[in-house]
């Protein structure tokens, strides 16, 4: 069974994979930062809570084909989850996803994935391509062959700190951020091959 991060895990070296996958000694983690795990949690509550209302997230507006994904066929729970989300068979091998959130068009019937980041300064798609785009082939491939069509495109918001606004007297600290919204093409042949090699 394969992940996307195991995938990127043999790009970056090959022998770090085959040990891992041989003699399950795996690479050191080294220093988890804290804080964009704090910001991806709020950034899935924020969502979540647009979806409840039947909302679009207002930095998103324009930016996005449709709306939030509602839950009607996988659970947003199974779908962030490597263990339960959508999953796809080469050559013998499983992909397994872990997917953050999705988009549905109701008037085209069709879904995107949807992946909030949190970086210091905005970016450009050369380097969304660079460090996502085996993610953005994985999960592309993954909803197609379970039935979940796209259009190939999947979506990738950058929220960066721009200043600390005038605070009232409280413990709270009003932070400004811009979100920038990029698209990024999908090329699922690219990663079945990369399964195929792995």
């Amino acid at each position: 069974r394969l992940s996307k991060s195991s995938l990127e895990a043999f790009k970056t070296c090959q022998f770090c994979f085959w040990l891992d996958k041989n003699h399950k000694l795996k690479r050191p983690d080294g220093i988890r930062a804290g804080v964009p795990m704090g910001i991806d949690r709020v950034l899935k509550a924020h969502y979540d809570a647009h979806r409840a209302a039947k909302s679009i997230p207002p930095e998103l507006i324009g930016h996005i084909p449709g709306g939030l994904y509602p839950g009607h066929r996988i659970t947003r729970k199974d779908l962030r989850n490597w263990r339960k989300g959508l999953t796809v068979v080469i050559d013998g091998y499983e992909l397994s996803t872990a997917m953050d959130d999705l988009l549905y068009n109701p008037a085209t019937g069709l879904f995107n994935v949807i992946d909030a980041k949190s970086k210091a300064k905005l970016t450009d798609e050369a380097d969304t391509r660079k460090f996502y785009q085996c993610q953005a082939d994985s999960y592309d491939l993954a909803l197609n062959v379970n039935g979940y069509p796209t259009d190939g495109v999947c979506y990738f918001a950058y929220y960066s700190p721009v200043a600390v606004a005038p605070s009232p007297p409280a413990a709270a600290v009003p932070f400004v951020w811009n979100c920038q919204v990029i698209p990024l093409p999908a090329n699922p042949a690219r990663v079945k091959d990369l399964v195929i090699a792995a």
